[in-house]
């Protein structure tokens, strides 16, 4: 349902230079806003291109991704109306355009959230919203952003500040002024942490039952839900962990592209993860015209175990390629060994001008790592669609059903470093043609 408002606006184009003013009406509608001048053309823009919202003293200033600014003033008595039903839109728009929209949400508070990250800095009052298996903060005066639960590596009420300190690898989030709602938040979030924690250890246990108490619990402290772990460190804990996770997750369609995979890979250097997946009505990675068929005549779906209250599950490897003398190159595969999984994906481990430490046997381990671990920080929180992956940039700015990845893209860092790693990907039509894509891409990366 729109809402409308009559006021006043300025408008500075950072572009051109222009600046205009004047009487207006400014309806919110969905995930639009439009102001409408008395005199001139309108304006239009979409919610989640606001990087910036800026209440004052009966004045709205807006921040634009491309750096031009909307001040809305002169609403009299209607100004409440408007900032809240403006409020209110942008952040249901900022869900969407953060990939969290088909969440559940369990809770949601206001406060102030500071956040200390090598990728940006913000402090401001937020809007905090808790999903099942997500952390979304929306400030005010700063870009959205959300975390895994999974990810979060600490928690711990500072008494000092009566704040929250949450901790993910260099990121720490500092959750303030909750009021008397803080006790509760903190026990919510404990809560969906554990409830979390609770399902991957039984995905573990199903796939892994040979492993006692001690190693069990070595084990999920580096193989957790959305991470990827090294097979090799997975190994140290129990010998015959790799064959189990490969006999176990890889399904018998995709075994020949799995196999093809592991002789062109640095085999120390294997990762494998499992996601605890929500279901999504779009459907990636099929030929175009054609539907993917299984044996039984019917459309192929993502296998599941046959436990009734197993938990739908998503496996995947890493799979760093070898040259031919043996040496790493530049280049890791993905590749979704769940029956779902339809292509191939290949990516640079870093930039071209930063090869050179691949070829340091001092460094090259930690840079791998940290490598894997940033795009599997992506592929998880893209939720592993692929369309925002291998699209183009102008398909995800000019086509409206992808308009909300380009936006995504511009809101997180990590997915924009993703795609400009993507080197191609090679569809699982067969064997046959599959291998001749990868020996394209290869040749080209």
């Amino acid at each position: 349902m729109a809402s409308s408002f009559t006021g006043r606006y300025r408008y500075k184009d950072i572009a051109n230079a222009a600046e205009q003013s004047g009487s207006c009406r400014v309806v919110v509608e969905d995930q639009n806003l439009q102001v409408l001048p008395d005199k001139g053309s309108p304006i239009a823009l979409d919610l989640g291109d606001i990087d910036e919202y800026i209440p004052g003293d009966y004045e709205l200033t807006l921040r634009v991704y491309d750096g031009s600014l909307l001040v809305l003033s002169h609403f009299a008595k209607t100004y409440q109306n408007l900032t809240h039903d403006l409020l209110a839109a942008y952040r249901d728009r900022t869900i969407q355009c953060l990939l969290l929209e088909d969440l559940e949400e369990a809770v949601r508070i206001e406060g102030n959230a500071q956040l200390d990250s090598p990728e940006f800095q913000f402090s401001c009052r937020s809007e905090i919203r808790l999903y099942g298996s997500n952390l979304a903060i929306l400030p005010e005066r700063a870009t959205g952003m959300q975390w895994r639960l999974a990810d979060i590596d600490s928690i711990a009420f500072d008494e000092a500040d009566h704040a929250l300190h949450v901790r993910s690898c260099d990121d720490r989030l500092i959750l303030g002024k909750l009021a008397k709602r803080t006790g509760e938040f903190e026990k919510f979030l404990k809560s969906s942490m554990s409830n979390v924690s609770e399902k991957s250890a039984r995905v573990i246990q199903r796939i892994l039952p040979f492993l006692s108490p001690g190693q069990f619990q070595r084990l999920a402290a580096i193989l957790m839900e959305g991470r990827a772990a090294n097979i090799r460190e997975m190994e140290a804990i129990h010998p015959k962990i790799g064959q189990a996770l490969a006999e176990q997750t890889v399904s018998v369609k995709l075994q020949p592209y799995f196999e093809a995979l592991r002789q062109r890979s640095i085999e120390p250097g294997l990762y494998s993860g499992f996601k605890l997946i929500r279901e999504e009505p779009e459907a990636d990675d099929v030929v175009a015209g054609t539907v993917e068929i299984s044996e039984a005549g019917t459309p192929l779906e993502e296998s599941q175990p046959a436990e009734t209250d197993a938990p739908s599950v998503i496996h995947w490897y890493f799979f760093p390629i070898c040259g031919d003398r043996g040496e790493l190159r530049n280049l890791v595969a993905w590749e979704v060994v769940s029956s779902g999984g339809r292509a191939t994906y290949f990516f640079r481990l870093v930039p071209k001008d930063q090869e050179g430490l691949l070829q340091n046997p001092d460094q090259a381990p930690s840079v791998l790592k940290a490598s894997i671990r940033r795009l599997n920080r992506a592929l998880v929180l893209l939720n592993f669609r692929r369309e925002p992956i291998y699209l183009k940039d102008e398909s995800l700015e000019m086509q409206p059903q992808y308009r909300r990845y380009a936006i995504a893209c511009r809101k997180m860092p990590v997915l924009r470093q993703l795609r400009n790693s993507f080197l191609g990907r090679a569809l699982h039509t067969s064997i046959q043609d599959w291998e001749e894509q990868v020996q394209k891409i290869l040749a080209n990366a």
